[in-house]
């Protein structure tokens, strides 16, 4: 919608928030069936609402005051974990319902942030990266994104970050958009099957077609696709979004060979379409 909510009425909202059809098995095998090797998923996002079982803010999904009051963050490391599917973490580094983000007590803020953190690589098992988001200026003063990766890299060591954590990172991260071909340093674009990032009744979903020329043409500048598709209320895919998820799915199975494992070019990237090669073998698509 447009406008705003007033924040006494969003910050309640959590209490009537119950994704009771949520089944991770089903997402997963939906991640499965498209193709897909990893899951990044929205553990926190800006608004401070924690989908994990927190002990150190009530503001979470398995608070007493949610109807939901299972960890979902647990169940779907499980069902990653069970079926060979990578899990990296979404954490937004800001945080609209603490207190001590709006004010000079970035100390301890600091300190609820890494213990969040530290959470979430000790308690569901191998976490292979964080994906940060919403940094905050205090971060680059007090060296924070350097004690974030230090702290990540020694409960999961193997565990990847993107560049928006106050540091470099290892990858960057284009929004919205195709990256540009980039071979000396990784990238993945970040776009939604939607318009919205979050599931949204009637919503405008990405054909067949379009997700295969922003896969082939990512995939042709040397980077990663990460396509967001939000969840409904009741915790499921909605059907639209898995059927054209099916159809990608269908085109991997067939041409997969010529995304996975692949590099962009040797051919750029152009009105045409774009190249991938691996060992000596080049793959063209032409859209």
């Amino acid at each position: 919608g447009i406008g705003t909510i007033p924040p006494e009425i969003y910050d309640n909202l959590y209490k009537h928030f119950n994704p009771s059809l949520f089944d991770a098995k089903e997402w997963v095998q939906i991640v499965k069936d498209t193709g897909m090797k990893y899951i990044v998923f929205v553990t926190k996002h800006h608004d401070g609402f924690c989908m994990w079982d927190t002990k150190l803010t009530d503001y979470k999904i398995t608070s007493p005051l949610s109807p939901y009051g299972r960890d979902i963050a647990g169940e779907l490391a499980d069902a990653c974990h069970e079926a060979g599917i990578k899990l990296i973490w979404y954490f937004s580094l800001g945080d609209w319902y603490n207190p001590d983000y709006y004010t000079e007590n970035h100390d301890r803020f600091t300190d609820y942030m890494l213990g969040q953190i530290r959470e979430l690589c000790t308690n569901y098992g191998k976490i292979r990266g964080f994906w940060f988001d919403l940094g905050y200026t205090k971060m680059h003063e007090d060296n924070v994104g350097q004690r974030v990766s230090n702290l990540i890299h020694h409960l999961q060591p193997g565990a990847i970050i993107n560049n928006r954590g106050g540091i470099p990172g290892d990858y960057d991260t284009p929004e919205g958009r195709i990256g540009t071909f980039q071979i000396d340093r990784m990238w993945e674009s970040c776009m939604t099957l939607g318009v919205h990032w979050a599931w949204k009744p009637n919503d405008e979903i990405k054909s067949f077609e379009e997700c295969v020329y922003i896969l082939v043409n990512t995939a042709g500048g040397d980077g990663n696709l990460l396509l967001n598709v939000g969840p409904m209320p009741d915790g499921r895919i909605e059907p639209r979004q898995v059927e054209c998820l099916k159809e990608v799915g269908a085109w991997m199975e067939k041409y997969g060979q010529s995304i996975y494992g692949t590099r962009g070019g040797p051919f750029m990237p152009g009105d045409y379409g774009s190249s991938t090669h691996k060992d000596n073998r080049v793959y063209l698509h032409v859209l």
